[in-house]
């Protein structure tokens, strides 16, 4: 029998940061030296005011303008109401707590991706409808949430779906523009929010044509309402588009934005109560990533070499896998963002296999970390999700190696049984 392999230092594949020696930590510094000791004519400002003090409720305008023009470089340019809530499965683990403490314990429903259509449209579309028929009993009053300081009502939508479209937490797949607007019709058709993580847009890989990666589904939003002669400034939309430096710049820098399809849904998630108490939350950090966007010190160093390099591990990855593990297991992303995810034969049991590869220094992301809360579908009989942030080449080799070894052991003793 073969001398089972053990790594000696942990190989973690499902941390989803990135290794230390790719932190900016002196782009970071420069920025910070340069913001806190220049002149800032805009510091009286109401809209920007100094780094140091309350922000702003909306934040800096000076850094949205700034981040505005990154995002053109980037991207093509193109309450209790609420009854039910969806979550695109496998889905983001810990996006399960904030639907729960909103509320929606017993109102979540997993939409399965497909690989073909980018989502399970017909299921959705029959729970919509299903939701819609039924009688909901609500004691809600939408008079009594409107604030006599706000120039209008909040708007609440009847339901809400939650996805990563492009690069996907945790699949790495990319959803099609004909899936997105399949989406955004039914979003419109419904009253439904699409809550959109593109956290990850920014890191297309070298070898990837950007050309070819979707405009994000609030540009599309946005642009088919010019396209049906409607103002957009005058219409709410359907779509919010979170995004963060987070995954760029390291995440002990919570910087991150929201943008809408026109002002008045911005309007209304820059008053919310707890950015109205004290501004904008991140008002320092927030002016010290503008800084390093007008020093030019985002896209180069740290962007492009930052996908060069997962992009590299990325290539490593998909050849140790058709090297060690069984054939018929499928892979899924590979073309930019953080996250692979890997499905291994039906003779393979993958939780097993995650719980074996742990004893021998390897820590794997099993499906089942990835269902909605209350609605599994069984992702952890056969997936697992590997992160390419965290480690490095040979790390990799050596934890694909040891799940290799642990496949095929499982694989014999389902032969012998």
């Amino acid at each position: 029998m073969t001398e089972p392999l053990v790594s000696t230092s942990p190989i973690n594949f499902f941390k989803g940061h990135p290794t230390d020696n790719l932190l900016p930590v002196d782009e970071i510094l420069r920025a910070t030296q340069s913001l806190l000791t220049r002149d800032r004519p805009t510091d009286k400002n109401d809209d920007d005011r100094h780094p140091l003090t309350y922000g702003s409720d909306p934040g800096s305008r000076e850094v949205r303008k700034l981040i505005a023009n990154i995002l053109q470089q980037y991207t093509l340019p193109h309450t209790g109401y609420t009854r039910q809530g969806f979550i695109v499965s496998p889905t983001y683990f810990l996006i399960n707590s904030v639907f729960l403490d909103a509320g929606f314990s017993g109102k979540l429903t997993a939409v399965q991706e497909d690989p073909k259509t980018g989502l399970d449209f017909d299921f959705l579309e029959q729970e919509l409808q299903k939701h819609d028929a039924a009688s909901v009993e609500t004691n809600d009053n939408a008079s009594a949430i409107e604030d006599p300081t706000r120039d209008r009502p909040r708007k609440l939508f009847r339901y809400v779906i939650y996805l990563v479209p492009t690069f996907s937490n945790p699949s790495g797949s990319t959803m099609s523009t004909a899936s997105r607007l399949r989406l955004l019709e039914i979003a419109r058709k419904h009253d439904m929010l699409i809550l959109c993580d593109d956290v990850y847009d920014f890191l297309a890989f070298p070898d990837t044509n950007v050309a070819e990666i979707p405009p994000r589904i609030v540009t599309l939003d946005r642009a088919t309402f010019a396209e049906r002669g409607v103002d957009a400034s005058k219409e709410y939309g359907n779509t919010v588009s979170n995004l963060t430096f987070s995954k760029l710049l390291g995440p002990g820098l919570r910087v991150g934005w929201q943008e809408t399809v026109s002002p008045l849904l911005a309007q209304g998630l820059a008053q919310s109560g707890a950015v109205r108490s004290g501004g904008t939350p991140s008002q320092l950090t927030s002016m010290i990533v503008g800084e390093m966007i007008q020093l030019d010190r985002v896209h180069d160093p740290i962007i492009s070499h930052l996908a060069k390099t997962y992009s590299a591990r990325a290539h490593v990855l998909r050849e140790a896998i058709a090297a060690e593990l069984p054939q018929g297991t499928e892979v899924y992303g590979g073309d930019g963002g953080y996250f692979l995810w890997v499905v291994t034969p039906e003779t393979v049991d993958a939780q097993e296999a995650a719980k074996l590869c742990k004893e021998r220094g390897v820590v794997l992301a099993n499906g089942s970390h990835f269902e909605v809360e209350g609605n599994p579908v069984g992702w952890g009989r056969r997936c697992q999700r590997l992160s390419i942030s965290f480690l490095t080449e040979d790390q990799i080799r050596l934890g694909i190696k040891i799940w290799g070894q642990v496949c095929r052991e499982l694989i014999q003793q389902q032969q012998k049984k």
